[in-house]
């Protein structure tokens, strides 16, 4: 099982000898499986030439315009979400492409996918064909509304499961239409693979328990209803439907976005009742002043200053205040850098590039030592068959002529 492992031999981390088949693309499955990644596990993602990760293509590749590169390669989008892992192409519409996914499958821990409803098994390589290979595989099947119910057939992104889940009610600004994350954050997919790399563990867990593997079914959509599920328990006991709050935040006095001097320069503030006095002396107004004079005060205050200078003041004074972090103060945070956050790796097509880390630290496993650059389309294909398939150089070749473990073919 260890035969690809690339994790520079690290006989600690968390997951080392776990190894999972990625099918999956975009946020939801790229994430899921980075966050393995970063505890030690296998990926071997499996792309078609002729439909690579949609990623692959995202705005924004650093050399998207150079007519003699492979754009594919150089995507931010797929290389932050696909670092550390293998690379291959397989055809899962042809025979030989299903045959050696099987093959692959009995030697793996776990298959992750997030394609619609039923993808799976028009390919022919669904749960139950899955698990006759291998009844200790574990299948996590992340979709837009779950495997069974009256929307199972739902297509999404993540504005729909903004919308569907109740997120987008409660989002935006008073009595304006309601906003979403975009595709800048898009939360759905990001909160999805949270929850679908802790219950892939725990599905592994399980099978070692049990000796079968299992079916695990994600729903995007109710994982985004259960980060506003208390306001549902809010309707059932008043009866009244919760609405945007904007910046402000009942009971809280003041919680809001201040602007300070510059373009686009702001600090995010939060003040407590207890906690007026403090602001009321810092601005230099009584401690008896109402809340719309100190809102006003406060305002004209921040505009004066720059914005770590006013956060740093604000903090000081024991409140919780930080400024709105774009990319380069991110890079640049000296708290950041301190714990290591940022690794720079050398991708052959893109160049150098930033990556960030798991967001945790495990006392007994140095993540940072195991990163690895992002795949190109295939790369690993020769290596990952010849180890775990058994297929010969001469078969490589007519595997590749037929199409089967091409290229790009767009």
């Amino acid at each position: 099982m260890d035969k690809l492992h690339r994790n520079n031999g690290e006989e600690v981390a968390a997951l080392k000898g776990v190894r999972i088949i990625d099918l999956s693309i975009i946020t939801a499955g790229g994430n899921t499986t980075q966050m393995l990644a970063d505890l030690g596990a296998e990926i071997i993602k499996v792309e078609s030439g002729g439909y690579p990760d949609p990623f692959r293509f995202w705005a924004g590749s650093q050399r998207e315009a150079a007519s003699d590169s492979k754009s594919w390669n150089c995507a931010p989008t797929f290389n932050m979400l696909n670092r550390s892992k293998l690379g291959i192409t397989l055809d899962l519409k042809s025979e030989d492409g299903r045959k050696l996914l099987f093959k692959l499958v009995r030697e793996a821990d776990a298959v992750t996918e997030n394609f619609r409803r039923g993808v799976l098994e028009r390919l022919g390589v669904g749960y139950q064909a899955l698990k006759e290979v291998n009844p200790r595989i574990v299948l996590v099947s992340i979709t837009s509304q779950g495997l069974d119910g009256p929307h199972s057939e739902y297509r999404s992104y993540g504005a729909t499961l903004e919308a569907l889940s109740g997120f987008g009610s409660v989002t935006g600004y008073d009595e304006e239409e309601p906003s979403w994350s975009g595709r800048e954050v898009n939360y759905p997919d990001q909160v999805a693979s949270i929850v679908a790399a802790g219950t892939l563990i725990a599905a592994l867990r399980q099978r070692d328990r049990s000796g079968v593997g299992s079916h695990v079914d994600v729903s995007q959509r109710e994982v985004m209803t259960v980060a506003v599920a208390d306001r549902i328990v809010e309707f059932t006991a008043g009866g009244a439907v919760p609405k945007p709050q904007g910046n402000r935040r009942e009971p809280i006095p003041i919680e809001r976005c201040i602007a300070c001097a510059g373009d686009d320069a702001w600090v995010a503030l939060s003040v407590h009742d207890e906690e007026i006095p403090a602001l009321s002396r810092l601005l230099g107004l009584s401690e008896q002043s109402d809340l719309a004079a100190l809102d006003a005060e406060l305002t004209k205050w921040s505009a004066s200053r720059e914005r770590k200078v006013a956060a740093g003041e604000l903090r000081a004074i024991g409140l919780c205040a930080g400024i709105v972090a774009n990319g380069k103060d991110l890079l640049e945070d000296p708290h950041l850098r301190a714990r290591d956050f940022w690794h720079t790796v050398v991708h052959e097509e893109a160049g150098p590039q930033t990556l960030r880390l798991a967001p945790y630290r495990l006392s007994l496993y140095a993540a940072e030592q195991s990163v690895l650059r992002c795949p190109c389309l295939g790369e690993h294909t020769e290596d990952v068959l010849k180890a775990l398939a058994d297929v010969s150089d001469q078969e490589l070749l007519a595997l590749s002529e037929r199409g089967v473990t091409a290229g790009y073919l767009g």
